[in-house]
């Protein structure tokens, strides 16, 4: 099957996707704190800044990276927690939030190879070039770790549709030996004397 892997950086999917989790809470949990402290100390601070102005638009913008930021601080637990449960469900949101961070990644490797190869007259050119290259690596590295818990995701998924199925058959198996003739069946070719109810089923 394509985009899957069995391991991810030589370690277990399960670890792999307790650590992604991890660190993706973490990170995001000291973005959103460092956002709020130059939102709130922005004036103490603001010499630092030099012309810059924290301007009705740069506090939207501010807003909407806390709101990224928070979600994906919730994303990282639910597959901290979705991956302890065994919750495939769980790991969605991850997932999907991780496909933005992907799509915007490739938008800037796009645009800083435009922008480079537009100004590679100056020096200005070559350190947007070196920036694309960097850029080429993380969005790389992002698209393994997608594909590694993605892999994860499938793997936890095919587990539970096996032991819901599991589940239903031994349902099926307990009211077919509840049925009168089928108990008397159990008991003639068993010898067992006990209900039929509490005949142990092996699954």
């Amino acid at each position: 099957m394509l985009l899957k892997v069995k391991n991810l950086f030589w370690i277990s999917l399960p670890t792999s996707g307790i650590a992604v989790g991890f660190i993706t809470s973490i990170a995001c949990f000291l973005n959103i704190v460092d956002l709020i402290d130059f939102w709130i100390n922005f004036d103490e601070r603001k010499p630092s800044y030099h012309i810059f102005a924290l301007s009705d638009a740069s506090v939207q913008v501010i807003k909407w990276e806390i709101l990224g930021y928070s979600l994906f601080l919730i994303s990282g637990l639910l597959l901290i927690i979705g991956t302890i449960k065994k919750s495939h469900r769980l790991l969605l949101p991850w997932l999907i939030l991780s496909v933005y961070v992907i799509l915007f990644g490739i938008g800037s490797i796009v645009a800083f190879s435009v922008l480079s190869f537009g100004n590679m007259d100056n020096r200005f050119g070559y350190i947007l070039l070196f920036v694309g290259l960097g850029l080429i690596f993380v969005t790389g590295l992002c698209v393994y770790i997608w594909i590694g818990i993605l892999s994860l995701y499938r793997k936890i998924r095919e587990k539970n549709r096996i032991h819901e199925e599991l589940e239903a058959e031994k349902l099926e198996a307990e009211k077919l030996y509840q049925h009168p003739q089928v108990a008397n069946i159990v008991k003639s070719t068993y010898h067992c004397e006990c209900p039929p109810e509490q005949i142990p089923i092996q699954i």
